[in-house]
């Protein structure tokens, strides 16, 4: 829809979509200057749907946007296509940022959840929140200060890449920052398939930190040298991206000890919401079984409560 929208104003390069604790937003980049000030001053200010969806438009301090891979979140129009107008040194992209409509009249003076539980100015976490291809950090804010710690962030993290370091904030116990294996998209994609997820009762917000990498004093730390005692989910940094999705009311519960009946089973994890149906089978000589719960939210706490336990 953004590609349609701009297009008719000249080449439209790349876009990236991503979310803020205050809601999406979005940058993108022509191959012309003269088409992103035409662009600025043909939809600052309209409405995408009448009545909503009012498009508030400024220059972005970008000179590049980085595209890891094509998706619905991001897509780098060049690929496949060369435009053949274009003169522009790859490091003097014109771009323009957008945001959805907010209710105070200035954007740039609303406020994002800082990396150290302190409020900054859009202005400034913008530029530096969003960079997929580089940053593997993320800030996730808004978790329940008591039920969530740095080994059950660990759980749900896992699922989506290596997970490095944790840091709970200690003035901000409801924010975290988590570092993900450098130089791969498991941050883009554990950003993706979280951002929003209910967690006791709290719906978390997740967005790319300003820091490159956490700090390796005071924090909970997980190197890929545990692989060996099966702390990681996945066995190599280059692991199968198809087994990862967003959380769903399935769990699916493995190396479970041959002397651990259905029933057992079930009332190990009956205290993290309704069970609705489970079976206990062997394949390839290993316990394992599919349980369905009767919401995503709770599937999701049974994760990150279970995951691991004996």
């Amino acid at each position: 829809m953004l590609h349609n929208l701009f297009s008719p104003f000249g080449f439209v390069e790349k876009i990236i979509i991503f979310e803020t604790v205050i809601g999406p937003q979005s940058v993108l980049q022509f191959a012309a200057e003269e088409s992103a000030v035409q662009a600025r001053n043909s939809l600052h200010g309209r409405d995408i749907y009448d009545g909503c969806c009012t498009l508030d438009i400024k220059y972005s301090d970008f000179q590049e946007l980085n595209v890891g891979v094509n998706s619905d979140r991001m897509w780098d129009f060049t690929v496949k296509f060369v435009h053949p107008n274009n003169q522009l040194s790859m490091k003097r992209r014109p771009a323009i940022h957008m945001y959805r409509s907010m209710p105070t009249n200035d954007i740039v003076s609303s406020t994002f959840p800082g990396d150290d539980g302190a409020e900054s100015t859009g202005s400034h976490d913008v530029q530096s929140v969003f960079d997929p291809h580089e940053r593997s950090t993320l800030l996730v804010c808004k978790l329940h200060r008591v039920n969530m710690d740095a080994d059950r962030l660990f759980n749900l993290f896992s699922n989506y890449g290596h997970v490095v370091r944790i840091k709970v904030m200690d003035a901000k116990p409801d924010q975290a920052l988590i570092q993900m294996e450098n130089g791969s998209s498991q941050a883009q994609m554990a950003l993706e398939y979280l951002h929003g997820v209910m967690l006791f009762g709290r719906c978390i917000q997740i967005l790319y930190s300003k820091h490159i990498y956490v700090a390796p004093s005071q924090v909970r730390e997980f190197s890929n040298s545990s692989n060996a005692s099966g702390i990681h989910r996945f066995f190599s940094p280059h692991f199968n991206y198809r087994h990862c999705c967003a959380p769903t009311s399935m769990l699916h519960v493995g190396r479970i000890a041959s002397d651990v009946d259905l029933d057992d089973f079930l009332t190990h994890l009956a205290n993290h919401g309704t069970i609705i149906k489970s079976r206990l089978f062997e394949f390839n000589g290993k316990r394992q079984a599919p349980v369905l719960f009767e919401s995503v939210q709770e599937c999701t706490e049974a994760l990150v409560c279970k995951q691991q336990a004996c």
